[in-house]
């Protein structure tokens, strides 16, 4: 059973001077005097370590107006991967791009088919043509598409209407039309005639010599203008790939802008709340002011401000006590600061993941400060000399500070090893913050309170208050029931380790959009009612020029298209082969049973011909080349799910090499489809690279900090343990493993292993003083038990500020991580006493002889080994 007594009765027992602080006392336990130099030099230089740190400050922040957001989901995949090579290749080879897709609905008895629609959509299309950001020939509509018709002479290619009708009749005439031009209908029109499209291509712009608008400013353009000119009886909805992008585009500027300040009120006040001095009425009378000046100074201003706002940050403001608020809390700012500026030095823009690093760095970056200043109050309370009280709570903190650091800068940093070009910037940015807090805890922070007076005798005194009388009570509670608690551990991670291969990947951007947005219901309409909005690709390549022209490879590319679209997730299909079928139908009086593709390559060739004398060419740029060599199909889904998204390549696959591949020809599946595959292949890679990796890093880094093996692989238990039940309590609660959920147990390794480092680095110092074990395990729990609790607190609320998210799948990662770190800390309170109790039983050496004494030395010699 732990006692107090037991924990004055250490070696190093100091003397009290008469003003009950302590004087004379001998270097922290593990101090190489090299450590106490270096503070030393920092506290008598503070002035000096706060101007350059100010001016570096000042430097990094006059680079944040040169950040820039990037919402490109291909940002995601590396510009040198074959895929998106190949992608970037077919869109200027075939003039495609990234469809807007503007739909007019119309729920009334003759859908779109009146006067006053078909002439709306012929005037908004002329609208959106004469954009500056648009190419006029890429706007297509039934305005501006052509029949092919049979007449008595032959082939006849014509518009569908070039002047708005006037007349039912007329509508009529220009419904029969449409509708016997299949290749028209669920892309410019539904089958049931309520929707008609408007489709605006927004090229890829993100070269340095391209001509073309960036294809979200497109979309702004396209969508003002579409919500302005509404046509009568008509709802416009504005979807497609780009839609979502820009979509994600203003997600992201509105979580940066909440989710900032969110974050860090919540880190204040938690603050507040571990490091609270004085009673609450005191605070209360501060919140009174500072309320009474923010609502005069408003009303002054600019009139009556919320009461809610003005109260959270009147709490807020109020809560900003010195030491244990406000110098935490300026550590974190400044360190998100230099991590946004060199970021925008390195012309690094903010990717969707990137959102994610403000309050994460706000959540994590306090960590150090939290141990830190726990620390300095309790040498504060014992000693007398300000800059003595400041380097000895540096020379006893140095090290778990720089080496949970350090993990943490692994876990996030391991994503980097992964080809993902948004997770690589996600990674090093915030692996940059990390290392950037660690460095101000390190240096700003123990000169700011060389700066300033000792607190107050009523601050630091230190009370058996409740948690760590609760925390010592645990201690002594898994030390009697060590066996049962790591049993009953184990017996959970087998369950948890055998339902984590039930884990699946499954994600949907546009599912991720906010919901009740309007491009989320744009897209959910158009997908449902309408042709789809997901492009798939799909370019054929013949062995020599006008190797399309061959009936039997043209048959292959409209088998593949039929195959597709028998799949309940393929909408709108659309190939060369179905204008050369639709065309053998006209030049043989409308016969529904020529609608086939000719047996004759020269006859072929001469219906090309016809549609180039006397149609729009460019009608048919998107799906032919010049050589008629290689082809180009366009398939839209209804569905942008993972796992939908797979069947259909899987079927595109087989049937092409069905039909297509064994002629001789090559075929390549390309486009948003597959580059979202393609994103998620890489992402299941990276997961096993990035987390293998920070494994073994930060094991490494264990055994370098303790020069033990056991050490470190006790240590690593906690995280371990929280990863399994991670992935396990995924599987059980059938949850997919999305984008951001990948990162989790990178991260969660980097940042958990943290709470285990500083209970062992102050159980070895205990022990190094003489303590017993099982009594130096329940005196950590009691002193640093304390921080790490403060520091779960910290972590858990700051990464619940993700919860109040625009994006779903940041407010889950949020809430993920959240649980995460919340076991974590549990389990480093509860798993590691209870291994080390258990440990202490057993007579396996240390495998390395550590520098200064270690928890495994010191278990060895209990046993009589040592």
């Amino acid at each position: 059973m732990y006692s107090y007594a037991a924990a004055r009765r250490m070696k190093t027992e100091p003397m009290e001077n008469k003003t009950g602080k302590i004087s004379g006392r001998k270097p922290e336990a593990g101090s190489t005097g090299y450590d106490r130099h270096l503070f030393s030099l920092v506290v008598r230089y503070r002035f000096i370590v706060i101007a350059i740190t100010t001016v570096l400050t000042v430097g990094f922040a006059s680079q944040l107006p040169h950040l820039e957001l990037d919402p490109d989901t291909e940002a995601y995949i590396p510009k040198g991967h074959p895929i998106r090579v190949f992608w970037k290749q077919a869109k200027r080879d075939f003039a495609v791009g990234k469809d807007i897709f503007v739909g007019i609905v119309a729920d009334g008895p003759g859908g779109i088919f009146t006067p006053e629609i078909l002439g709306g959509i012929a005037e908004m299309t002329e609208g959106i043509q004469k954009l500056d950001s648009v190419v006029t020939t890429d706007v297509r509509s039934l305005s501006t598409s052509e029949a092919v018709l049979g007449t008595a002479d032959g082939l006849d290619i014509e518009p569908f209407y070039e002047e708005p009708p006037e007349t039912m009749e007329e509508v009529a005439a220009i419904r029969e039309k449409i509708f016997s031009n299949d290749v028209y209908l669920d892309r410019l029109v539904s089958r049931d005639g309520s929707i008609g499209a408007i489709i605006v291509q927004a090229h890829d712009a993100y070269d340095d010599d391209s001509p073309y608008a960036h294809p979200v400013v497109t979309f702004h353009d396209v969508r003002e203008y579409a919500e302005s000119h509404e046509i009568p009886g008509t709802k416009t909805m504005v979807a497609g790939n780009t839609a979502v992008e820009a979509a994600f585009g203003r997600q992201m500027s509105s979580d940066l802008a909440n989710l900032i300040p969110s974050a860090l009120i919540v880190v204040v006040v938690t603050l507040f709340l571990c490091f609270r001095s004085g009673p609450l009425w005191k605070f209360a009378v501060r919140a009174a002011v500072v309320f009474t000046v923010l609502a005069g100074w408003g009303l002054w201003k600019s009139g009556t401000p919320p009461t809610a706002y003005l109260a959270l940050v009147s709490a807020a403001l109020a809560m900003l006590t010195i030491r244990g608020v406000l110098l935490p809390s300026l550590v974190v700012v400044t360190s998100l600061i230099w991590t946004w500026g060199t970021q925008a030095m390195l012309e690094v823009p903010i990717y969707i993941a990137g959102t994610l690093v403000p309050p994460i760095l706000l959540a994590i970056g306090c960590a150090d400060g939290i141990h830190v200043m726990e620390r300095y109050f309790h040498e504060a309370h014992v000693n007398d000399d300000r800059d003595e009280a400041v380097i000895r709570t540096m020379t006893a903190l140095w090290r778990p500070v720089l080496f949970t650091s350090i993990t943490t800068a692994i876990g996030f940093g391991s994503l980097m090893i992964g080809r993902m070009t948004v997770y690589q910037a996600f990674g090093f940015t915030t692996a940059v913050g990390i290392l950037a807090a660690m460095a101000m805890s390190l240096t700003l922070l123990p000169a700011l309170l060389a700066v300033m007076p000792l607190p107050r005798a009523t601050t630091t005194r230190q009370k058996d208050s409740i948690v760590p009388v609760a925390l010592t009570t645990l201690g002594d509670a898994l030390q009697r029931h060590r066996r049962l608690t790591l049993a009953t551990s184990v017996a959970l991670s087998i369950v948890l380790l055998v339902a984590s291969t039930g884990l699946r990947l499954d994600y949907s951007w546009v599912e991720s959009l906010e919901p009740g947005s309007s491009v989320l219901e744009a897209d959910r309409l158009l997908r449902t009612r309408h042709g789809g909005t997901m492009p798939m690709n799909i370019v054929v390549s013949a062995a020599e020029p006008g190797g399309m022209k061959d009936p039997a490879l043209l048959r292959g590319i409209d088998q593949v298209l039929t195959d597709l679209g028998a799949h309940r997730h393929v909408g709108d299909t659309r190939s060369i082969a179905e204008y050369i079928k639709r065309m053998n139908e006209a030049m043989h009086e409308n016969d529904p049973a020529e609608l086939r593709i000719p047996d004759s390559r020269e006859l072929v060739a001469q219906y090309l011909l016809l549609y180039s004398m006397s149609g729009n060419p460019a009608e048919l740029d998107d799906m032919i080349d010049y050589d008629y060599q290689r082809a180009h199909m366009g398939v839209l889904l209804r569905s942008d799910w993972l796992s939908d998204m797979q069947e259909i390549i899987d079927l595109a696959e087989v049937s092409l090499d069905k039909h297509v591949r064994p002629l001789g020809a090559e075929a390549i599946i390309t486009g948003s489809t597959m580059i979202q595959k393609t994103v998620f292949d890489l992402i299941h890679l990276s997961q096993v690279y990035s987390l293998t990796t920070a494994t073994i890093l930060v094991a490494l880094f264990m055994v370098v900090l303790f020069r033990s093996f056991r050490d470190a692989a006790i240590c690593m238990v906690p995280a371990v343990f929280t990863g399994i039940a991670n992935f396990g309590g995924m599987a059980l609660f059938d949850k997919p493993i999305g984008p951001t959920d990948t990162m989790v147990s990178a991260i969660a390794l980097g940042i958990g292993i943290d709470y285990s480092i500083h209970l062992m680095s102050r159980t070895r110092e205990v022990m190094a003083q003489g303590m017993p074990v099982a009594d130096a395990v329940v005196e950590a729990m009691r002193t640093t038990g304390r921080a790490i609790l403060f520091n779960g607190v910290v972590v858990v609320a700051g990464f619940t500020v993700l919860a109040l998210s625009t994006t779903p799948s940041n407010a889950t990662f949020g809430i993920q991580v959240a649980l995460n770190m919340g076991l974590c800390c549990i389990a480093a309170l509860v798993l590691l006493p209870a291994v080390l109790a258990v440990a202490s039983e057993l007579r396996v050496p240390s495998a390395v002889k550590p520098a200064w004494k270690s928890v495994s030395e010191q278990l060895s010699r209990k046993v009589g080994t040592g």
